[in-house]
């Protein structure tokens, strides 16, 4: 007789399990029919982003008020609307981040936004640090920044932080160099903060091979070059 309860007990409780799921499914049908028919309804905004290129125009309102918020800026199913509004609209919160990864579609041109990281070679042109040089006027450029022992000893602060910190970073680097994420955190304490896009680009100056380093030489002629272009820029 338990035999029979148990038997029971468990096809109840399946056919319970198969009600459920009957039911979820059926209201996901509900749901998916009603923004098929009223896609510009409030509560059809999921399925308006995964259906933007069938209902583009029905769905517009409610992408670009999805879309517009920060925190939701960054799901790939905004791109098609930001690359869109970005470019009108690059001073909105929402487009920093796809303006930053694609500065020459929000006005930027394709150069970088600092035009002294785009000009610069990684190769000096002739101004040395604290120099004076001159620009294409013929007029001498005072270059102002950190002396060469400051910029030294930001260097060096960075080569020695692992070891102050107890942290390991991977492999040493190579003598007299740094990993090339260190880029940002020497700038920084130089006083000089740059774009992502415009960091990337420094890099790809410093270590064009990508051996993952750069050295204190290199980034001195490259930074002799950067301020005289500032100085002259302004």
């Amino acid at each position: 007789m338990s035999t029979i309860k148990s038997i029971a007990l468990v096809a109840l409780v399946a056919l319970a399990g198969t009600t459920a799921v009957s039911a979820n499914n059926k209201e996901t049908d509900f749901e998916k029919k009603f923004c098929r028919e009223f896609p510009s309804d409030k509560s059809c905004v999921q399925f308006c982003l995964d259906h933007a290129h069938k209902y583009q125009e029905q769905c517009a309102d409610n992408i670009e008020g999805f879309c517009v918020r920060n925190i939701n800026s960054g799901d790939q199913r905004c791109l098609p609307f930001l690359r869109k509004f970005c470019p009108d609209h690059a001073k909105n919160g929402a487009c920093a981040e796809f303006c930053e990864e694609h500065p020459h579609k929000c006005g930027g041109g394709k150069q970088p936004h600092n035009q002294c990281v785009f000009n610069g070679s990684g190769r000096s042109s002739g101004g040395a640090l604290g120099a004076t040089t001159r620009s294409t006027s013929d007029q001498p450029v005072e270059v102002s920044g950190p002396s060469h022992t400051e910029i030294q000893e930001a260097f060096e602060s960075l080569q020695e932080q692992p070891e102050m910190l107890g942290a390991t970073r991977g492999p040493p680097p190579p003598p007299g160099q740094l990993p090339i994420d260190d880029l940002k955190p020497l700038l920084e304490k130089l006083g000089v903060t740059l774009s992502r896009s415009d960091l990337r680009t420094v890099k790809r100056q410093l270590d064009p091979n990508r051996t993952g380093y750069f050295s204190l030489t290199s980034f001195f002629f490259w930074w002799s070059t950067y301020m005289v272009c500032t100085s002259i820029l302004g």
